[in-house]
């Protein structure tokens, strides 16, 4: 799961992995900003998703 956060990452990531305690997941806790390099967003979400 990938988290785009409206603040620092990892401002909401413990709350998103309280609540999927029970499921197999990995999270990335991205910042999520005006200006942010939509190009470098996606190479890293491929990369995590590999």
């Amino acid at each position: 799961m990938a988290l785009s956060e409206p603040a620092l990452p990892g401002t909401s990531a413990r709350q998103v992995a309280e609540t999927l305690v029970h499921v197999p997941h990995r999270l990335l806790a991205l910042r999520g900003a005006d200006g942010v390099d939509e190009q470098a967003v996606g190479r890293t979400v491929r990369d995590f998703l590999r």
